[in-house]
């Protein structure tokens, strides 16, 4: 009866495992087991010390039936919350961006993503990004690509908020400047450092994705 009773708990576990499987690439685990429980707020975008200053900070969700977040939605105005290099301090308004989710799986707790600012050249999207939450509540976690002023970037991302009828509500991302290619003239923050924001008036919109030229 013992082993019956352990072969059924490594049955178990194994198949949470396989069913909230990683977004990232196959091999990278971001669900642990701790107690025998899921945690569902542990990524591998983020270290655990990270993600303390992020909770510091801004709201982080767990749990493994986040709110459908698929849509696009506009964060205007945006506020500095928290910043650790010198060019940016907390109050400072920064550029209003559309942020896009799409083909999100409920299955393994992946969307997409895709991010503009309305006005200038920076611009990112990840696959496969990691979501977690309950209710309406979420965050998303995730190694974005894009660029910013002509210069190459990868990005650390964690986005939380609240699903609503109009939109997203609170909503709060923070950066962290994995690496950049071609920023000689210096114009972008240094790497490493952790930039978070927030929606200035508590409601980011839906709205349409428009393709402009900037």
């Amino acid at each position: 009866m013992k082993t019956t009773r352990i072969l059924n708990t490594m049955l178990l576990l194994a198949a949470v495992l396989m069913a909230f499987s990683s977004c990232l690439d196959e091999g990278e685990e971001t669900i642990i087991l701790e107690n025998h429980q899921p945690v569902s707020c542990v990524s591998t975008v983020v270290d655990s010390t990270t993600l303390a200053l992020l909770q510091t900070y801004m709201p982080i969700y767990c749990g493994l039936t986040p709110p459908a977040i698929e849509g696009t939605y506009v964060v205007d105005p945006v506020s500095t919350v928290y910043s650790q290099d010198t060019n940016l301090h907390a109050g400072n308004t920064v550029t209003s961006r559309l942020m896009r989710f799409s083909a999100q799986n409920g299955l393994r707790g992946c969307v997409d993503y895709e991010t503009r600012t309305v006005t200038g050249s920076s611009h990112a999207a990840s696959t496969e990004a990691d979501v977690r939450g309950s209710g309406n509540n979420f965050t998303v976690y995730f190694t974005a690509k894009g660029a910013s002023n002509g210069v190459a970037t990868t990005t650390l991302t964690v986005i939380s908020g609240t699903r609503t009828d109009e939109g997203i509500a609170n909503l709060y991302y923070a950066i962290m400047l994995a690496e950049k290619v071609g920023d000689s003239s210096q114009l972008l923050m240094e790497s490493q450092n952790l930039r978070i924001f927030a929606d200035d008036d508590g409601m980011s919109y839906l709205t349409d994705w428009q393709d402009t030229n900037n």
